[in-house]
């Protein structure tokens, strides 16, 4: 999928070697996700997940291919949220890097960005640029009542 649509500008090559760095982390689960229209791959997404010290179950969609937005893109990436959202019901938080994805697309499956209250005021702004993840919570924080 990579292949296909490289952008333009200045980005990682997604290769086998990036691949196997990027997810080289013990500490992460990790599943992959792949839309396909027929034969043909549309949209994939790399999914890791894991548990934090604080008891908190994490999953993120850590890697978007392709690269390049298109209608048809979003329309497969909608289906795959829809799955990996059901998949993982049962993470207390979803994030999703900050990138090329269609803000009408993380708006319609419920993330907020953390550059803005309420998300900023409980980022570690100190370690990363600001509004670098998107934010959905799946359920209330352990011991939490859901009002």
């Amino acid at each position: 999928m990579y292949e296909k649509r490289p952008p333009d500008g200045v980005h990682a090559l997604r290769d086998e070697t990036f691949y196997r760095w990027r997810f080289a982390s013990p500490a992460w689960n990790r599943a992959t996700y792949v839309a396909s229209r027929g034969d043909e791959p549309v949209a994939g997404v790399v999914v890791r997940n894991r548990t934090t010290a604080d008891g908190v179950a994490v999953t993120q969609l850590a890697d978007v291919v392709p690269l390049v937005g298109s209608e048809r893109r979003t329309r497969a990436l909608a289906r795959l949220f829809e799955r990996i959202i059901a998949d993982h019901a049962d993470s207390d938080l979803l994030a999703v890097a900050k990138g090329d994805l269609p803000r009408s697309l993380l708006t319609e499956f419920g993330f907020v960005g953390d550059a803005t209250p309420p998300l900023s005021w409980m980022s570690a702004m100190t370690r990363r640029a600001p509004d670098q993840w998107e934010y959905r919570t799946i359920r209330p924080p352990r011991g939490s009542t859901k009002k």
